[in-house]
């Protein structure tokens, strides 16, 4: 018996403790897990983003703003009762927040954090958590059970329960909930719950996220919407109302949506998941929501440095069917038909299925530029839609111009040649009206504190246009964008489509996605939103802009003081030294029977 039973306690000593989700019910709306908190850090600061942060160039800075936060804490500390440290070091791994939703009872909450429970950061907090209880009239209960301590407490109204097991401390509003976790750590059956990792679409949603590893995501998130609303409005008959209307939606088939990030995953520095898991057949607002797979190639027009890229197809033919059958479930049977011969056909004298619809290829794209020098408008954002027939596109533009023009509201629209090609944007006028505006506001605040550095309003303006370039017609928030767009199409820029890092990515895109056609592509060149901070940072913008907030010299903000001195005694360095560490993102959108799954990688930077 001896031989028998000696291997077999031994071999009960090693079993790890369960995983969260299989402590936690099938009832769990919201599921949020960092697996270890410092291989999570750690994995970080290997990136090529957390690289930057670690050069001498940058270090300095980094340390003396996170100095200034110690400051600004140490305001606080007397009242909080801890020193940051003991904050910071109080987790010790494992992270998870995960919020349940019960079928005939409220919501109900189940912090789980792994810490040691010996550290110096743990006794601390404990301690002045056991101080603020009787601070607050209230008294740490405590429950032997045998295999388990629980300890509750009264906080904000609520009962709170807590058990520490294995260096797992886990916090509730549900003694219930919490008994649960433990009868299921110990092996014993909860009856009729099972446990999260039986219910199909939390299975569904992680298993199409987990990637390729053996070892778990660095991060995981879950959510099923629809019971944490239910949860969230019972007793709430308005509210309860309303839910009650999301099927006439469509709406109650958002089932889940879920997602991860991996660190070093398939030769990238990370790699990101999102499933949106749908009921189907689908119907309503998400049956509107029509992607179509295609090949996304960019438009010629694209500049190359282009910073994101985003192209996708609609089926606007199924997107208007819908919405008509919505209208038409309020407003009785051909409501909708009815709007759009009196608000469109007639008003333009074109039919809207025939002329306009027609029109649209369904391809729809967005980007964003940035243009330096940077000022706070520099980031320029950009949507296109694919034209199948110019001419007919001409004769709308103009019949709805017409139309304007009679009620008066072309006053503020002027037309504008560039090489050329016409475009209509925002009149000057409106623009500078705006910013003067602006700067009489400035001025009743006591002005900007005698700055040579002043901060201009123009500079921080967008001046909406749109124009028509290649078969697509483009609108954006600047001319310039508009006018760099025009001289890529015309071969006096370079295109985005021969961009060298484009091409890199797109081919690792479409490894990815072997047979697969994506319903939507993704590109992004960090470097320059990053470089747009870096020009900022050290600009008359941002001088001006702490000029106006800093205006009061009876009370200076001290965190804009912070700020200037570290920056001062840190100047930034020249973004080409640190250039190489951004490398470009790339990712798509794939449609199945599940619903849409979204794939986000980031490449390796030059090391």
């Amino acid at each position: 018996m001896l031989v028998i039973a000696l291997p077999l306690l031994a071999q009960e000593d090693e079993i790890e403790r369960p995983k969260t989700e299989e402590l936690l019910p099938e009832t769990t709306a919201l599921f949020v897990q960092v697996e270890d908190i410092y291989d999570f850090i750690e994995k970080a600061k290997e990136t090529g983003v957390g690289q930057v942060f670690q050069t001498p160039e940058i270090a300095g800075l980094v340390e003396g703003m996170y100095g200034e936060a110690e400051k600004a804490y140490d305001q606080v500390k007397d009242s909080v009762g801890l020193e940051l440290d003991d904050i910071r070091n109080f987790p010790n791994g494992e992270m998870t927040f995960a919020i349940v939703a019960p079928k005939r009872a409220d919501l109900q909450f189940a912090l789980m954090v792994e810490i040691d429970e010996e550290s110096d950061a743990v006794q601390n907090i404990f301690a002045r958590g056991e101080e603020f209880l009787l601070e607050q009239g209230e008294e740490m209960e405590v429950d032997d059970r045998g295999d388990i301590e629980f300890q509750s407490f009264t906080a904000d109204g609520q009962r709170i329960t807590m058990f520490i097991k294995d260096g797992l401390m886990v916090t509730s509003n549900s003694a219930e909930l919490s008994q649960q976790m433990v009868d299921r750590w110990m092996g014993r059956t909860v009856d009729k719950i099972r446990p999260l990792t039986e219910n199909r679409k939390f299975v569904t949603v992680m298993n199409r996220c987990r990637g390729t590893k053996e070892t778990p995501p660095e991060t995981r998130f879950y959510i099923d919407p629809i019971s944490i609303a239910r949860g969230a409005t019972r007793g709430n008959v308005g509210a309860q109302a309303v839910i009650n209307f999301l099927p006439l939606f469509g709406l109650d088939g958002l089932s889940a949506i879920g997602g991860s990030t991996i660190y070093d995953e398939l030769g990238f520095e990370s790699v990101a998941h999102v499933h949106v898991m749908l009921a189907n057949p689908r119907a309503g607002l998400f049956k509107m929501l029509a992607l179509k797979p295609g090949d996304y190639e960019p438009e010629s027009w694209v500049p190359e440095d282009v910073n994101n890229y985003v192209s996708t197809s609609w089926d606007f033919q199924q997107t208007i069917a819908e919405i008509g059958k919505i209208v038409d479930t309020f407003q009785g049977d051909g409501a909708f038909q009815t709007e759009i011969e009196e608000n469109v056909n007639e008003e333009i004298g074109m039919d809207f299925q025939e002329d306009i619809l027609t029109l649209l290829t369904g391809r729809v794209s967005y980007m964003t530029l940035v243009d330096l020098p940077a000022t706070f408008n520099s980031q320029y954002q950009v949507v296109a839609i694919e034209l199948t027939d110019l001419d007919k596109f001409e004769e709308f533009r103009e019949k709805v111009f017409a139309r304007f023009e009679e009620d008066g509201d072309l006053e503020d629209i002027e037309k504008i040649e560039y090489k050329g090609v016409p475009y209509w944007a925002e009149a000057e006028e409106n623009r500078i009206g705006r910013s003067e505006r602006i700067r009489e506001r400035i001025a009743e605040r006591g002005g900007q504190n005698g700055s040579e550095n002043v901060f201009d309003p123009e500079a921080a303006q967008s001046q909406p246009c749109v124009g028509v370039i290649g078969n697509s017609l483009i609108i954006a928030s600047h001319p310039k964008f508009l006018e760099k767009a025009i001289d890529t199409e015309r071969g006096e820029l370079p295109s985005l489509v021969d961009e060298e890092e484009f091409a890199e990515t797109t081919e690792t895109l479409v490894k990815l996605l072997r047979n697969d056609m994506p319903s939507a592509v993704f590109f992004q060149r960090p470097a320059a939103g990053f470089e747009m901070m870096f020009d900022l940072a050290g600009g008359e913008q941002v001088q001006g802009l702490m000029d106006l907030i800093d205006s009061d010299e009876d009370e200076p903000n001290e965190f804009i003081g912070g700020f200037r001195r570290v920056m001062e005694e840190n100047p930034l360095p020249e973004f080409d030294e640190v250039r190489s560490y951004f490398a470009p993102s790339g990712g798509f959108i794939t449609d199945d029977d599940t619903g849409y799954h979204m794939m986000f990688f980031q490449m390796k930077y030059d090391r």
